[in-house]
């Protein structure tokens, strides 16, 4: 009896722990264009839009597009191309909100 309650620990702490845990292979990614920033947010649609805000095209536009919340939001400009991965958690909102875990300019 006290051999298969042993097996049966060690079978459920071997599935806890890889069940468990945040590899990079479990991060969101994605790719797209800046359209908009503020204080700790970017705007990434998956096309460019030169010259216009979200005021400008989100009556027209049906694409995909994310609020990525990153304290490195002063450093990117509208237009850049960047490679982002999410934290987990996605708000479903349109457009959709998420926290960056990093982000990666593209170059063209």
């Amino acid at each position: 009896m006290n051999r298969y309650l042993s097996i049966l620990i060690i079978i459920f702490l071997f599935v806890v722990s890889t069940a468990c845990g945040n590899s990079s292979s479990d991060l969101v990614r994605g790719e797209g264009y800046i359209l908009e920033k503020n204080d700790h947010q970017i705007l990434v649609l998956d096309r460019k839009f030169e010259g216009e805000t979200w005021d400008d095209i989100f009556l027209e536009y049906e694409g995909p597009a994310i609020w990525i919340t990153t304290k490195a939001a002063s450093k990117y400009e509208q237009g850049q191309k960047i490679q982002y991965w999410l934290k987990s958690g996605i708000n479903d909102s349109y457009p959709s909100q998420a926290s960056a875990q990093k982000i990666k300019i593209v170059e063209e």
